[in-house]
């Protein structure tokens, strides 16, 4: 036996004490649960579906991009990680410098001692480490050893969130309302009109408030997130031309193909027929 090791039992077993109960030791909370239901996925487009669901999500982008949740907003850069808690209203700035992140979701495991609170944080070099041996679990390793792995991955962002920066800023109320009413009525022709009623303010006030939170124009941000809704049916789905473009707030399918056009310089069809020869 090492002598450092052995030395330090000697010292260790002269401070126990003999237990009152011989069965009764330490035991986890009966609340303690490991991370299950555990996906890993790649996304290269701003979500066409809910922004909001019950499961805790951890984003690695890799491209510079926005995303605010629960009305705070975070600058996310590669080497840096979100972490997003069951049903937080999020989303991702269509503006963005990229989409590209990669995704681990998770079942709700309620409050347990190692998830980070919802924020971002820099990945240090042992986190780097347990990110690949938690990849690399994925693809090859059970789902025993993939739990623990992330509770050991998380449990590190837990540590490094205690020293990240904090948001420096919360999106106005009836911004967030305005978004959630575009993304939950993006199959429907929908005017800034219909928004600025929605959520009780003035055209002119809502234009303004939206260009100077988002940095974009509202009816640029709007025709964006109906171009990646429609990006990704086509690239995701079997469905006709005619269909994503009611999908996506179209009137016909020559107004949605003219659009696209004008957006991308491809045809709809094209865009779809370029994208599979390339897989």
């Amino acid at each position: 036996m090492d002598n450092d090791v052995s030395d330090f039992l000697k010292r260790y077993v002269r401070q126990l004490r003999e237990p009152e109960d011989l069965f009764s030791g330490k035991r986890l909370p009966e609340s303690f649960a490991l991370p299950d239901n555990i996906l890993v996925f790649f996304h290269s487009f701003t979500s066409p579906a809910p922004n909001s669901h019950g499961r805790c999500t951890v984003v690695l982008p890799f491209d510079r991009m926005t995303y605010f949740v629960d009305r705070q907003r975070y600058f996310l850069s590669p080497g840096t990680v979100l972490f997003v808690p069951p049903y937080a209203v999020r989303f991702l700035h269509p503006e963005s410098d990229g989409y590209r992140r990669l995704f681990i979701t998770f079942d709700d495991p309620g409050r347990q001692p190692y998830l980070p609170a919802a924020g971002q944080a820099e990945i240090d070099a042992p986190g780097w480490e347990r990110l690949e041996q938690l990849l690399t679990a994925y693809d090859n390793g059970t789902a025993e050893d993939l739990s623990f792995l992330l509770m050991d991955f998380l449990r590190g962002l837990h540590t490094a969130f205690h020293d990240r920066k904090e948001s420096d800023h919360t999106l106005p109320e009836p911004l967030e309302r305005s978004i959630a009413f575009i993304e939950m009525n993006m199959s429907h022709v929908i005017g800034i009109k219909d928004i600025a009623e929605h959520v009780g303010l003035s055209e002119s006030h809502l234009r303004s408030l939206f260009r100077t939170e988002m940095n974009i124009s509202l009816g640029k941000f709007i025709a964006r997130k109906r171009l990646d809704a429609a990006q990704y049916r086509l690239l995701h789905s079997d469905e006709s031309l005619t269909e994503i473009a009611a999908a996506c707030g179209f009137s016909n399918i020559f107004v949605f193909s003219a659009f696209f056009k004008r957006h991308t310089g491809i045809p709809p069809l094209r865009y779809r027929q370029k994208a599979n020869s390339l897989t």
